[in-house]
């Protein structure tokens, strides 16, 4: 899932930006239907592919998210 790939533990805990314990419990709550986080979750999902390629300088990491 681009999902979880996205936003997985480890390339929170890399960007250091985020809570890795309020973005899973969005996640899941959203995927339990509790909370609707369509777009947080996108937002987030946005920013990570902005990083990936303004930051970090790497594209290829966006054609193996799909």
């Amino acid at each position: 899932e681009v999902v979880r790939d996205l936003l997985s533990e480890k390339n929170i805990k890399k960007r250091g930006i985020f809570n890795i314990k309020t973005v899973n419990k969005m996640i899941l709550d959203d995927l339990n239907g509790k909370i609707d986080a369509a777009y947080p979750i996108f937002a987030l999902m946005c920013l990570e592919w902005w990083m990936r390629i303004f930051i970090d300088g790497n594209q290829t990491n966006i054609s193996k998210s799909k």
